[in-house]
């Protein structure tokens, strides 16, 4: 199991568009990834087992600060940072694909971020509903980590086919999406971790 990933659903994932993300992103982004998926990041839960804590419950919620739940708080200024970055997201989403595959990426966005099931209507395309089910169930750490369905790809190449209206080839439009959908949980772990830990840089090595 990789990510939280099922073995079983391991197949489904585009690990060369996987490996074109870590190989582009900097050294300390690869090790706060890294870390992440581990999930030995400095959250309460770990801080507790390290014995360098005593409460391992999220400050702003009460419940257990696990490494998933790190993206789930419910509170002002790390919300802020989602709508900020979520909306960068967005203009780059609307310059490259169909605006039902834009739509789509950013509903699996907010539903990993709120862990809440997606809300497309009942009409929604049926490719386009499945993958975005089969995105969120390959859990937060798979999609924030860059482990997308390969049907995420072929979506964009079949739109790519039909309109040639795209300056980017599918693979490099995949390629930055997952780089701007790290971005927007990076910058919501700093924001988390300035919080707590009076703005020391959160990928300090610990």
């Amino acid at each position: 199991m990789q990510f939280g990933t099922p073995d079983d659903e391991v197949s489904a994932v585009d690990w060369d568009t996987f490996k074109r993300v870590c190989k582009a992103n900097p050294e300390w982004k690869k090790m706060w990834f890294a870390k992440h998926n581990a999930r030995i990041r400095p959250v309460k839960y770990n801080l507790v087992r390290r014995k360098h804590d005593d409460d391992p419950t999220c400050p702003c919620c009460g419940a257990l600060e696990t490494t998933d739940h790190t993206f789930e708080w419910d509170e002002a200024k790390m919300e802020e940072a989602f709508i900020t970055h979520i909306a960068e997201l967005e203009s780059h989403l609307r310059a490259t694909p169909s605006k039902a595959i834009s739509d789509s990426i950013m509903e699996t966005c907010r539903s990993i971020h709120y862990s809440k099931e997606h809300t497309l209507a009942d009409n929604w395309d049926e490719e386009l509903a499945s993958t975005v089910t089969n995105q969120i169930l390959l859990g937060q750490r798979a999609f924030i980590g860059g482990l997308w369905p390969k049907k995420w790809l072929e979506l964009q190449r079949q739109y790519h086919t039909r309109t040639q209206n795209s300056s980017k080839s599918p693979k490099v439009w995949m390629s930055k999406t997952i780089e701007h959908t790290q971005t927007l949980f990076y910058h919501m772990w700093k924001i988390r971790n300035k919080a707590l830990n009076k703005d020391e840089d959160s990928y300090r090595v610990r």
